[in-house]
């Protein structure tokens, strides 16, 4: 009995998950010692990351920030096939 196998390779890109909103939230770095840490909320407007920033700024003077985006995303293949990833026995991905 012979055994064949078809191998085929398909290369795949990041494409961002339109069901999913980006998510975003800022830290306040102002500070000579330490960085001041405060925290926003996160949240899926930018506009509302701003209002934190601008009170935050108001109350204390603060006026250096470090804004952080987290969005989701798929791979997909390039080609536009239906062809799926299968795990390895690993747990990896092929």
């Amino acid at each position: 009995m012979t055994v064949r196998s078809v191998m085929r390779y398909v290369k795949y890109r990041f494409q961002t998950d339109q069901t999913a909103e980006p998510e975003y939230e800022s830290v306040c770095v102002t500070g000579e010692d330490a960085d001041c840490g405060a925290t926003s909320p996160r949240c899926t407007d930018v506009a509302a990351l701003g209002a934190w920033q601008i009170t935050h700024a108001k109350e204390t003077g603060h006026k250096r920030f470090r804004n952080e985006l987290a969005q989701y995303v798929e791979l997909v293949p390039v080609d536009g096939s239906a062809c799926t990833i299968v795990p390895t026995r690993s747990g990896g991905a092929t």
